[in-house]
């Protein structure tokens, strides 16, 4: 008995055949984001979806499937920028598909016929015939935009795993939309959307190149005509605006300015043959009498090698210098017992630019939630139920203050966390800061979080409602301070905003938070008394913090600004008597950084700086490394460079002491000012190693630490690792 055979259609089939459709209806742009995105209703997030399209207008003065229409062709557009490379193949799939100017109210055939007389110059050989135009173009063009099309599918097929998982595409289409308008979408995308349509006009306004296959697969390039409406463009376009959205990247998601560079990707997606990996070139291979030097003909042919060797040839360069000039430094001196004045860094020493760090940024006062950017709202929008029965908090937009009324206008509820600044002024919002706070030694200053349930509906009650206050424990000139707010059933699920302490004097400092002094006021608790909260909102800060409430600390906060509020708390800020900095870079490379890129096998330098910052001389200084997980320590790398090595490093022994107790590096002088007392610098190396590394990018904290009289400063440096995926 023969097999059965399964006659379901595969998910690239699925994929396939509603790519497909779109070339003959606009309307099925949005049937093709629903399996995309596998939504099983009849939109995309349909509350998003009707906040974006009405922005601040009424249901009943716009026809609302014109506008969702107007949804899906963005996305659509985008769709094919970010999975459709090759610029020449992207744009016949604008001009079937009615995007392109001009093309929007033809059928397929006469798009067809309207692509072809735009691009009269586009040849194919014929039986060793070249004919200038299309003959049939209703015959050829369904050949090439299929072989696209199936190559499109397969790629999709491949992102969302069969199907079995959101393309996540339409995320970062609405953060687009919704900050290009504000006040609800057009019924049709302006002429400039997609900006450029992703094309480089740079040295030819009006052309591009493009490849067309013939009956026998050899390509001809000739110019191929942009709409008008796009001769002004001059940058590939981009899912998201600004440099912050989590969109998607035009770096790494869209093809180079230069359409020469998108052909000699390996394998091209959508290609024009989907079947071939590469291109033939249109002269002759034998041709010598361009007179090109050969070097340059290599360079042309085969870019990525030339890459690769020159690359090889400066690792032998760099390798050989570190062998040579490193054997100097691997003599083993005594330490002296003498306390150590202040001492010259050593030479490879420099100023650190750690503004792309990881560390860096969590330095920033920035609001954030667990989407990516939740949506602002007016008190309009709110009046009018434009939540329905969705609980979010802090999602108040600025509104223009009438009266100077700051109290009752507090400005975006997205920037919730604050700092009361003591002895500035009377008791009005100008002691209020929201983001940078320069702070003095040994001053107090309260933080305070807002909370507001932004459904104006009693009955909308966030249930599980927590407030944590994430107060690092290191020592730094700046140090951030987050205030999260959590629930189980609002979205976002979770919002975070902070602030940043710094000093004056760019002195090292560390805050102290205050015990029994976290509390919650509103309406029910009034001003004078409130409502104690556990410590745990800081001591717990990473596990969510701790249950607050309205009128009791149950986690639920009923909507409507009358049963919002606020938990105050307090720290301390202590000037250290010494610093501490960790710093890492890869094993030979020359410069240092809070954080490093390297790979499972790779080895990495870290370096612990201490510094006597005071007036006095400090003794038994320990320093120790806390190495975390995924690094291993490399034996025998454990150097001291100091007043008493005289300029050289020394190994230090026992090998090994600097992660597991620690390394005692005796006694320090202070000085008059406490500007310039002695110092020293420990280094050792350690190895990636993958223990529980996850797939994906993975951030590995390893925290240096100094102790001087049982009071102990540390500070981190960070170790990014991709590991991919199998």
């Amino acid at each position: 008995m023969g097999e059965t055979k399964n006659n379901a259609p595969t998910a690239v089939e699925k994929i396939k055949a509603r790519l497909t459709q779109v070339r003959k209806s606009e309307a099925d742009m949005h049937e093709l984001a629903l399996l995309l995105e596998r939504e099983s209703g009849n939109h995309v997030d349909v509350v998003r979806l009707n906040r974006l399209a009405l922005g601040n207008r009424a249901n009943d003065s716009v026809k609302l499937e014109e506008l969702y229409q107007t949804f899906y062709s963005a996305y659509v557009i985008r769709l094919l920028e970010k999975y459709v490379n090759i610029i020449r193949d992207r744009l016949l799939l604008f001009a079937v598909y009615g995007i392109l100017p001009g093309y929007k109210n033809l059928n397929v055939g006469e798009r067809r016929e309207k692509y072809a007389e735009d691009n009269p110059n586009v040849k194919f050989e014929r039986a060793r015939t070249t004919v200038s135009g299309w003959s049939d173009p209703n015959s050829r063009l369904p050949d090439f935009e299929d072989k696209i099309i199936k190559a499109l599918a397969k790629q999709l097929d491949t992102e969302t795993d069969g199907l079995k998982k959101k393309l996540g595409l339409s995320m970062a289409v609405f953060d687009e939309l919704e900050k290009k308008f504000p006040n609800g979408l057009p019924e049709e995308l302006p002429s400039d959307f997609p900006e450029c349509i992703a094309l480089n006009l740079e040295d030819n306004k009006n052309t591009v190149e493009a490849t067309v296959v013939s009956e026998n697969d050899k390509a001809i390039v000739e110019p191929l005509n942009i709409p008008a409406d796009n001769k002004n463009c001059n940058k590939p376009a981009s899912v998201v605006d600004d440099d912050t959205s989590e969109g998607i990247n035009p770096e790494e998601d869209h093809p180079s300015d230069n359409p020469e560079n998108d052909e000699a990707s390996a394998e091209p997606l959508g290609g024009l043959d989907a079947d071939k990996t590469t291109n033939e070139p249109t002269t002759d291979p034998d041709d010598k009498s361009s007179g090109a030097h050969p070097l340059c003909v290599f360079i042309k042919k085969h870019p990525f090698l030339f890459v690769i060797v020159v690359l090889l040839v400066l690792a032998l360069i760099v390798f050989f210098i570190y062998n040579i000039c490193g054997s100097a430094q691997r003599d083993t001196h005594d330490i002296s017992s003498e306390p150590e004045s202040i001492t010259e860094e050593p030479e490879d020493i420099s100023e650190i630019d750690d503004s792309e760090s990881p560390i860096n940024e969590r330095i920033s006062p920035d609001w954030g939630d667990s989407i990516g950017g939740r949506t602002s709202y007016t008190a309009g929008q709110l009046e009018r139920n434009i939540l329905a029965n969705q609980v979010v908090f802090n999602s108040k937009g600025q509104e223009n203050d009438p009266g100077g009324c700051k109290a009752i206008y507090p400005g975006d509820e997205k920037n919730f966390v604050k700092v009361w600044l003591q002895n500035t002024g009377s008791d009005n919002n100008d002691l209020w800061e929201s983001e940078n706070i320069t702070v003095e030694n040994g001053k107090s200053y309260m933080i305070r979080i807002d909370i507001n349930n932004d459904n104006p509906k009693k009955h909308i009650v966030a249930k599980d409602t927590k407030v944590a206050l994430s107060i690092p424990s290191y020592s730094d000139t700046k140090i951030p301070v987050r205030g999260y707010i959590e629930s189980s059933n609002a979205e976002p699920s979770k919002i975070w905003d902070g602030v940043v302490f710094s000093s004056a004097e760019d002195k090292s400092f560390h805050l102290r938070f205050r015990p029994n002094t976290a509390t919650l006021y509103n309406k029910f608790t009034g001003e004078a008394n409130g409502m104690e909260l556990s410590d745990d909102i800081v001591l717990k800060a990473t596990d969510g913090g701790t249950l607050i409430g309205y009128n009791e600390l149950n986690g639920e906060i009923p909507g409507g600004p009358q049963y919002g509020g606020r938990v105050e708390a307090w720290v301390d800020v202590i000037y250290d008597k010494y610093s501490v900095a960790t710093q890492v870079r890869k094993l030979g490379a020359t410069e240092w950084g809070k954080s490093v890129d390297a790979e499972i096998g790779d080895q990495v330098e870290f370096q612990i700086e201490y510094n006597n910052t005071s007036t006095e001389t400090q003794t038994n200084v320990m320093i120790r490394d806390i190495l975390p997980g995924n690094l291993k320590y490399v034996a025998g790398t454990t150097k001291l460079y100091n007043y008493s090595t005289k300029g050289q490093w020394a190994t230090l022994t026992p090998d090994g002491d600097i992660v597991t107790r620690g390394v005692n590096i005796r006694s320090y002088l202070g000085s008059p000012d406490g500007e310039g007392g002695g110092n020293a610098f420990v280094r050792f190396t350690a190895e990636v190693v993958d223990t529980d590394l996850a797939y994906g990018e993975n951030f590995i904290y390893n925290w240096g630490q100094v102790t001087v009289d049982n009071d102990l400063i540390e500070n981190p440096s960070v170790v990014i690792v991709q590991k991919p995926e199998q």
